[in-house]
């Protein structure tokens, strides 16, 4: 930048000098002649852009330049969101199969039936041994709900109970999975807004900025003035 502020003002002088009535209607007018505006980022747009999507932060902040750290937010957000659709795709597949298993093989009639029942059914090898071990803790409450014939099962084979529960089992741990994968994109699109929130400060408060103002009383050169932030 220097030296082309350099020859700027040699070129300057040799304007002046060819026209000497320019130099003093120069001197009259106002000291800044040029001075180039520095972009400033919004703190408040990076923060919501980040929040939108890891990644635009960094990009406003940095001029519509990704950078380092927006493409890792960006790839980050990306790879859960990959994760996400993937294991949810796969526990609704496991969640229907094993419901299609129960309805087949321990008589139970879907409609109606939450998570909690699919618990048991799993945990019980019929609706009469749940019964048995509500009666043995004294729990009143359950007994009416095991006593209700809607909720009703018996699983014909052991074959069959073991591999239902093997199938609640792995929805069970894709649905923790989930869960964790959410909280994670929640966590990188804060963590990304701070990022960005930092990088507008770094970015506002640098910047190199070059001004010409006419010559200096007795001076036949303009006068060049370089401001550097950091």
């Amino acid at each position: 930048m220097l030296p082309g502020a350099i020859l700027c003002a040699i070129l300057c002088a040799a304007l002046w000098a060819s026209a000497p009535g320019a130099l003093g209607e120069a001197r009259a007018q106002t000291p800044e002649i040029m001075e180039p505006s520095l972009r400033k980022a919004s703190s408040g747009k990076a923060f919501a852009l980040s929040l939108l999507a890891p990644g635009l932060g960094h990009r406003h902040a940095r001029g519509g330049e990704w950078g380092r750290l927006g493409a890792a937010f960006a790839l980050t957000d990306a790879g859960l969101w990959t994760g996400l659709v993937g294991a949810s795709w796969r526990r609704n597949h496991l969640v229907e199969s094993y419901r299609t298993m129960a309805t087949r093989y321990a008589g139970v009639d879907p409609a109606g039936k939450d998570r909690t029942f699919y618990l048991r059914a799993a945990t019980y090898r019929s609706s009469q041994e749940f019964t048995d071990a509500q009666y043995r803790d004294l729990n009143v409450e359950q007994i009416a709900y095991a006593t209700d014939p809607s909720f009703q099962w018996r699983w014909d084979t052991e074959e069959h109970f073991s591999r239902f529960r093997e199938l609640r089992e792995d929805a069970e741990s894709l649905r923790r999975r989930r869960s964790i994968l959410i909280a994670s994109l929640a966590a990188n699109r804060l963590l990304a807004g701070i990022s960005a929130l930092r990088a507008v400060g770094r970015n506002n408060r640098s910047g190199l900025g070059i001004s010409l103002g006419a010559p200096p009383a007795g001076a036949d050169v303009p006068l060049v003035r370089m401001r550097y932030a950091f």
